[in-house]
């Protein structure tokens, strides 16, 4: 009697094996939809810039990205969704990521349709983030952003596929808000000279 529910036992595990390596068999041939592609670029594309551990925690911003994307009704290029790597040339798709790589996600909506519709490049004190992507505008080769050209790699820098994220360091002090404009310090004047002391002779 023993025997038998240990025989039964074995086939009950290995038909529960075949069965589960069946259904992995079939997922991994399967391809998956063009929006789980787009979220698995924009989580490799903030997972340098945010350092967030978690997956849950980064696939959460990526759908924040595409969500807001969808809601203020933008259209994100084709190459973003296919997972190149070529987000970088599209002006609208970057400012998105760069919105939700910011570290307070309630403000990544606001900052997103600031961004989206001011065509001035973005500047780093208004991510509210210690650290960011420096870009620059790639005028000579149509409408987009790129990085700035560099020869070496730094620590800092991430590098996924042909692209490489190179991440500087800012101070908090120098955050200033989004509505804020950005001027330089006034220079300070130089005191007038007093003029010199007479002292009368008797």
């Amino acid at each position: 009697m023993i025997r038998f529910w240990r025989i039964v036992r074995i086939i009950s595990i290995a038909s529960l094996v075949l069965t589960f390596g069946a259904i992995d068999a079939n997922a991994a041939g399967k391809k998956k939809p063009k929006s789980l592609t787009a979220v698995t670029c924009l989580t490799r594309l903030i997972l340098g810039e945010a350092g967030l551990e978690s997956t849950k925690s980064r696939k959460a911003v990526a759908y924040v990205a595409v969500h807001y994307a969808k809601k203020l009704k933008r259209t994100v290029c084709k190459e973003f969704y296919s997972g190149r790597y070529s987000v970088t040339k599209c002006k609208r798709c970057m400012r998105i990521v760069i919105a939700t790589a910011g570290e307070d996600w309630k403000k990544a909506k606001a900052v997103a349709i600031e961004m989206i519709e001011n065509p001035v490049p973005p500047d780093p004190r208004l991510l509210g983030a210690t650290t960011y992507v420096r870009w620059a505008h790639a005028s000579k080769k149509g409408a987009g952003w790129i990085r700035q050209n560099t020869c070496r790699l730094a620590k800092s820098d991430v590098q996924i596929g042909k692209h490489v994220f190179r991440k500087e360091c800012v101070q908090p002090e120098t955050r200033v808000a989004a509505s804020q404009p950005i001027s330089s310090p006034p220079i300070p004047l130089r005191p007038k000279p007093k003029p010199p002391k007479f002292i009368a002779l008797k």
